[in-house]
């Protein structure tokens, strides 16, 4: 049995004590929450962002704990403001840059040699507060996707407080940390209102099945139908308009493509021959029907 299959129950596990603190003297943002994405290389983590960005476009912030020592690395050896994912693709390849060094070598020895010892194993958590103050401000919902060492994690559990916290952790088939410094994190205590399990092995629209199941965020969206203008041009009208769970999202294209769709607030039916769409924040359409 592998570590993931012996993580405890969430409901209940010990929670970890955290300093009382209002996560809004940090984050004044109303509303903002926070998920944390645990999981091996290769398990999904980055997927799950993507997911949560295509369905709250321009409400999500996804970020790294590595993004904040890739670009403090870059800035030590010379390269101040260089991207952090530069260097991803050789990140194993000996570079003079690095002055001989591979660039994962070097991120590690930043980490391990200088910035941890020297400043606390909770450095890059407090150091990534910062650039979400900065960066991230605007967004509902903060997604940190690589969550892999508990005391990182801790200091924003603690700005965000406990409620406005999830955590993710990710298995997939074939996957393990393996060579990674970074495990499984809360499996002896729960860190945030809801630690959840995903099982992985499906492609990304069951991933995103997989997370509405689990998180309560809700999102707007419009239902429109395309009809015939004034000089028979065809234009997209709105029938109405719904504010859903994820797991409503989905439901709500299952039923236009089964013809109609309804809920407290919205009733619409398809009008025969006539095209539906849905229509997220941004107006970007998610499904259309009957085009």
């Amino acid at each position: 049995m592998n570590q993931f299959e012996q993580a405890q129950d969430p409901i209940t596990t010990q929670e970890i004590p955290l300093p009382e603190r209002d996560p809004w003297t940090v984050f004044p943002h109303t509303g903002q929450r926070l998920l944390l994405v645990n999981g091996p290389p290769r398990s999904g983590k980055d997927t799950v962002g993507e997911v949560l960005k295509e369905w709250f476009p321009g409400k999500v912030y996804v970020t790294k704990f590595a993004k904040i020592l890739k670009e403090r690395t870059h800035a030590l050896y010379g390269m101040a403001g260089t991207e952090h994912d530069y260097f991803e693709a050789i990140k194993d390849v000996p570079n003079a840059a690095f002055l001989g060094l591979t660039p994962r070598k070097a991120y590690i020895g930043v980490s391990e040699l200088l910035m941890k010892p020297q400043h606390g194993q909770d450095i890059f958590g407090n150091l990534l507060i910062e650039d979400i103050e900065t960066n991230g401000f605007l967004a509902d919902l903060v997604v940190v996707t690589d969550s892999g060492f508990e005391a990182e994690a801790l200091p924003l559990i603690n700005a965000y407080g406990r409620v406005n916290s999830n955590l993710i952790r990710l298995c997939r088939p074939g996957t393990n940390f393996e060579g990674d410094s970074r495990s499984y994190i809360g499996m002896q205590t729960r860190l945030t209102k809801g630690d959840f399990d995903i099982f992985n092995d499906g492609d990304k629209l069951e991933l995103a099945e997989s997370l509405s199941h689990f998180l309560d965020f809700k999102l707007r969206f419009r239902v429109e139908v395309l009809i015939p203008g004034p000089n028979n041009e065809l234009t997209w009208f709105q029938q109405g308009e719904a504010r859903e769970t994820m797991a409503g999202a989905l439901a709500a294209i299952e039923a236009l493509r089964r013809g109609s769709y309804g809920n407290r607030s919205m009733r619409v039916a398809t009008p025969a021959g006539r095209a539906l769409r849905i229509v997220m924040p941004g107006d970007a359409p998610v499904a259309e029907f009957g085009t």
